[in-house]
């Protein structure tokens, strides 16, 4: 994963200490370490993916949101 840049108008990262994102959190983790729990998740809205490999597809555009 990498990124770069802030795009005027994109959505700032939120912290979320309750609601969908710390449940969905929570579930991953308990299937490894059941008495874990995570007491908040930084839900981070991804706009657009380009390939950062090497090669003919370096930099193109893979999906927008």
């Amino acid at each position: 994963m990498s990124g770069w840049g802030v795009r005027t108008g994109s959505r700032v990262p939120r912290y979320e200490t309750s609601g969908t994102g710390c449940e969905l959190a929570n579930q991953n983790l308990h299937k490894k370490k059941p008495d874990k729990n995570f007491e908040s998740v930084t839900v981070v809205k991804t706009i657009e993916v380009y390939d950062t490999s090497r090669g003919p597809n370096a930099g193109k555009l893979i999906t927008t949101a």
